[in-house]
């Protein structure tokens, strides 16, 4: 009988961290799945470990690459062979605690209309302290709008049901990004159910202690650029006139940011977001879904403003900012609020 889950890892010289990111998943509460490992070509001792760890439970299927293929290609090459009516990701270097599966699995069956689900994380160092624990509350109305700038949920943490595979195919990832197949994916996903995110802190996720290099960051930038504007033009096609405030508001968002900021930056930002709310609120049909939707543009705004473009390093800047963010989402919440109570 084909498992209920199926578990995929693509592996490339991580000897260092993948017995204990196996050792995590073989002790998680539930044991009905399969667990796709594949060695993408490694030159130290990972297959060999995993070789060892696939004698002691019969779970464990390794993949040998006939060469580097690449994550995308690697992550494609299990699915291919995946037979779980769920499947779920797992990185080489991260680990997953006792609960994850079980708590995404009884998320996804209560929820006939979500197809996928992430679910609360921590960042850890190479030595698995912890940094710091991310927050991720939102709802399938909130991480699509977060869909229309980048990847709403931490990538390695999700799990979805086979009707991804039968709808999309097994080659999930398309091999020719080589730093947004994860953004490619999320885009066309959403197009076939909703999504959602576990509240429990379930998953460790391992910061590289060098970060992203520079060249990586470009690639970053420029293939979610290529990504992200054609989407919101299908969408909405009137938006075309605001191609570049749109596209510098990308740019921003996604991590290409000025030092210093001028005037001109905050506003084609802010401007740039409030132009997608008020082209995405549209499709949104329920208060609550509003409501959620304008909290969380609200609080991006905030965060990117001060804390990542860092207007609050220019005082008058920042003052004028502010006076518009309270006059303009706080007019949008009571709005919200207002239309709630007379319907």
């Amino acid at each position: 009988m084909a498992p209920k889950l199926s578990v995929i890892t693509p592996m490339y010289n991580a000897e260092a961290y993948i017995e204990q990111a196996v050792t995590s998943v073989l002790n998680q509460t539930i044991t009905d799945f399969e667990y796709l490992i594949v060695n993408d070509a490694s030159t130290d001792q990972s297959a060999k470990i995993i070789a060892q760890l696939a004698t002691t439970d019969a779970r464990i299927k390794l993949i040998q690459a006939p060469h580097n293929l690449g994550a995308a290609s690697a992550a494609n090459l299990a699915l291919s062979q995946a037979q779980g009516e769920y499947i779920a990701l797992m990185d080489a270097d991260d680990m997953c605690r006792p609960h994850r599966f079980a708590k995404q699995l009884a998320t996804l069956a209560a929820q006939p209309e979500t197809v996928l689900v992430a679910c609360q994380y921590q960042k850890i160092d190479a030595h698995g302290k912890t940094l710091r624990k991310t927050r991720n509350n939102l709802r399938d109305a909130a991480l699509r709008f977060h869909l229309l700038f980048g990847v709403p949920v931490c990538h390695p943490t999700i799990m979805f049901k086979r009707t991804v595979l039968t709808q999309l195919g097994h080659a999930l990832y398309n091999p020719t990004y080589q730093a947004a197949a994860d953004y490619d994916f999320m885009l066309r996903v959403a197009k076939i159910g909703e999504l959602d995110v576990v509240p429990d802190y379930l998953f460790s996720y391992r910061v590289n202690p060098q970060g992203l290099s520079k060249r990586k960051k470009d690639i970053v930038l420029q293939e979610s650029l290529a990504l992200a504007l054609p989407n919101i033009l299908n969408q909405w096609p009137d938006l075309a006139s605001h191609q570049a405030t749109l596209t510098t508001f990308l740019r921003l968002q996604l991590g290409d940011r000025p030092s210093p900021l001028t005037q001109t930056d905050l506003t084609t930002y802010t401007t740039g977001l409030r132009l997608l709310y008020q082209a995405y609120k549209h499709s949104l049909k329920t208060p609550a879904q509003k409501r959620q939707v304008a909290l969380f543009a609200t609080e991006l705004e905030l965060k990117t403003v001060l804390f990542r473009l860092k207007a609050y390093r220019n005082p008058f800047l920042c003052s004028a900012w502010l006076i518009s963010l309270l006059k303009y989402w706080g007019y949008a919440l009571i709005n919200v609020i207002f239309n709630q109570k007379n319907s």
